[in-house]
């Protein structure tokens, strides 16, 4: 069987394209809009490249050029902020198709003289990478809400009544949803969304990421992103932006704004959240992706999101050395890390006694 890496280009984009939608793990933050998302948000320097065998795509690789304690390599879809899903895309999930796919990224990383590759992994494919001998790290996770299981009408029964009537309370007292629409709403949105991201000690984004997904999704039919500000008169309680892909019938909340210095007693994110909970049931959505969220069963947005009945998916990560000094690095770290010998060198072993295998 011939596999063959292709850089992406123009002839190629539908390959990658119609691969990501028909693919059960393909998901928006694999499209190519996505991809003129976050060069013109951020200026990454992309590399995305699709694997065929047999003129049959195969593998979707969307990496991106990124440093990792001073080394340089290939990290698909980088920044869990921005990009929830950060896998490779393959149809072929066997061991030997799985195995030849990597190596040729790691191929692909040396070709370009970088370091490493570094890729998301999801749970439930987790044991298929552990299998082959591919060293995993715990990489977070996100909160997964099943509308099929859980639809608005049992949710909202399952909440406690002073959720209820803190839900409600914004109602009352006269506060609305408006849709973002406008350059000055952008602007209320970011200055409470950034105030709040420096507040719990996170870096916001730039304005200009909102802008771009502004210009890229809003004004679409039907809606791929609902972006909401919550306010009464000229207060503004919040807001939250969320994005939709109907083949996938799913939603993905992605950034939250709070005005922390309301009264207290009004807790807009979860008006908030319960909102885009009924708006993407609306909708036709079968899955809400709340964002990642920690680990801990303690952390207050865990158990937030919890009251929603989300369940928690791990996300993993492997890292593939393709040049010797980050070889070297990565396993010292590794092993005094508390890692020992044992599995530090599993997935060089087990290319070893693949070599007869020809990796074209």
């Amino acid at each position: 069987m011939d596999y063959r890496a292709e850089e992406l280009k123009d002839s190629n984009a539908s390959d990658w394209e119609q691969t990501n939608q028909n693919n059960i793990d393909g998901t928006l933050f694999h499209t190519l809009r996505w991809k003129q998302t976050l060069e013109r948000s951020f200026g990454f320097k992309a590399h995305y490249f699709l694997i065929y065998r047999n003129n049959r795509p195969v593998a979707l690789c969307p990496f991106y050029q990124r440093t990792m304690r001073g080394f340089l390599g290939l990290v698909s879809l980088p920044d869990a902020a921005v990009n929830p899903y950060d896998h490779l895309i393959v149809t072929d999930k066997d061991s030997l198709p799985l195995t030849r796919i990597l190596r040729k990224c790691v191929d692909i990383a040396r070709i370009h003289d970088l370091s490493f590759v570094a890729f998301g992994v999801r749970e439930d494919l987790a044991w298929r990478f552990l299998r082959l001998g591919v060293p995993l790290h715990f990489a977070g996770g996100n909160m997964i809400l099943d509308l099929d299981e859980n639809p608005p009408d049992r949710i909202w029964r399952q909440f406690s009544r002073k959720l209820r009537k803190g839900i409600r309370r914004f109602d009352r007292q006269g506060y609305v949803l408006d849709e973002v629409s406008s350059t000055d709403d952008l602007e209320k949105f970011y200055r409470f969304y950034q105030t709040n991201l420096n507040r719990i000690g996170a870096n916001p984004h730039p304005v200009r990421h909102f802008e771009e997904l502004m210009r890229a999704y809003s004004g679409r039919s039907p809606p791929e992103l609902m972006w909401t500000l919550l306010r009464r008169n000229e207060e503004v309680a919040g807001g939250l932006l969320s994005l939709l892909c109907h083949a996938k019938r799913t939603m993905y909340m992605r950034y939250l704004s709070l005005n922390r210095a309301i009264p207290a007693g009004y807790t807009p994110s979860y008006y908030l959240d319960w909102h885009a909970v009924r708006k993407a049931s609306e909708l036709g959505c079968r899955i809400v992706n709340f964002g990642g969220t920690s680990p801990d069963p303690d952390d207050v947005r865990r158990r937030m999101k919890a009251k929603f009945g989300c369940r928690y998916e791990k996300r993993y990560m492997a890292i593939l050395p393709s040049s010797t000094p980050f070889k070297f690095a990565y396993y010292a770290r590794r092993f005094l890390a508390g890692d020992g010998f044992r599995g530090v060198f599993r997935w060089n072993n087990f290319l070893k006694k693949r070599a007869s295998t020809a990796l074209n």
